[in-house]
């Protein structure tokens, strides 16, 4: 009679993590001491030496063991895990026309992890951010000197990649792909001039030859401020709506278009008597970017804007949003060890 105890193993390769073996390992497992018990018994029981053809089946059996056992691992070990951090220091030195002059220095610590699982089929991404903020006495504008912010969580969002999922899954390569974005993360569309902003979303790409196709829909983070310092709010509520086409078919240049909706959802309290605060707006944009020749980058984006606004009192009604904006950028990445820039 055998008696069977159940294990649970635990495997670490690098920063490969093992939860459990598959059922059809542990089988194998068991043949092990069986083997090396034989060959104990051999050793204390046989006076004579053992035929060389006995040792070399011996030997082949745990070979294929071995075999097997490092195939199944492999299957198995599909799972990274990374974390780190870093501190940041930045101090300011200025003059704004109230005081002779104000001193003001940041200071940031950061902590992220970071998890893969199935060769990049899924992926996890966090990270925090605690800021200690310090004015020289009496520099500061509401009389606070120190000051702690946070931990917040600046980005924290989870990645499915299909068509690592069919190469992992099904051993096939596809010449299309789909990639999901859920949580909170920088999002960009064109070269940024429109948005470039880390918003909480959901986002689908698309990919087709050498075609891609994103779609997103996202809000403001509730810690945001709000740009507009004349409302009677600290904080930004908008809601965003967009789709960006991009082609991938040239060796230097990736030229796009998009679509984007921006939604005013900011709820003004108190406000202030006739006068109202809205601004509902929609961005067309195209542009490109890529390499003119070696080392050489460059940037170009139009954008045409319109939309509906209120800014001149509640018996005005609603403004007609009419606007043209462009951005265009050369940048220069010299060679060496530091890899300096000039843009």
């Amino acid at each position: 009679m055998v008696n069977r105890t159940p294990t649970i193993t635990m495997v670490r390769h690098r920063n490969d993590v093992s939860r459990r073996l598959p059922h059809r390992a542990i089988p194998g497992l068991a043949v092990i001491p069986l083997i090396l018990a034989t060959e104990l018994l051999g050793q204390t029981a046989a006076p004579r030496p053992e035929p060389d053809s006995f040792v070399n089946q011996q030997r082949a059996i745990q070979r294929r063991m071995a075999d097997e056992f490092d195939a199944q691992m492999a299957e198995v070990q599909r799972v990274t895990f990374d974390w780190g951090g870093w501190y940041s220091l930045h101090v300011f030195l200025f003059d704004d026309g109230v005081e002779s002059s104000r001193t003001f220095r940041r200071h940031d610590l950061r902590l992220w992890t970071r998890a893969s699982i199935d060769d990049g089929t899924h992926q996890f991404y966090f990270r925090a951010r605690t800021s200690f903020l310090d004015f020289n006495a009496g520099d500061s504008y509401d009389g606070n000197d120190d000051d702690v912010e946070g931990p917040k969580l600046e980005r924290g969002v989870y990645r499915f990649d299909l068509a690592r999922a069919l190469n992992t899954y099904q051993g096939r390569d596809a010449e299309y792909n789909l990639v999901a974005n859920v949580g909170r993360d920088l999002v960009v569309f064109g070269t940024g001039l429109a948005l470039s902003t880390p918003i909480d979303h959901v986002s689908m790409t698309a990919s087709f030859r050498d075609f891609e196709l994103t779609a997103l829909a996202g809000r403001t983070i509730g810690s945001s401020p709000d740009i507009d310092l004349t409302r009677p709010i600290d904080r930004t509520r908008r809601i965003f709506y967009g789709a960006e086409l991009n082609y991938r078919g040239l060796e230097r240049h990736r030229p796009f278009t998009y679509v984007l909706w921006q939604r005013d959802r900011n709820s003004d309290r108190p406000v202030p008597i006739g006068q109202q605060f809205d601004y509902d707006s929609f961005y067309y944009g195209l542009g490109s970017s890529g390499e003119v020749v070696d080392r050489l980058r460059y940037g170009v984006e139009l954008v045409y804007e319109s939309g509906r606004g209120s800014n001149y009192g509640i018996l005005a009604g609603r403004n007609r949003i009419q606007a043209f904006g462009t951005r265009a950028e050369l940048e220069y990445l010299f060679p060496g060890e530091h890899r300096p820039r000039a843009s």
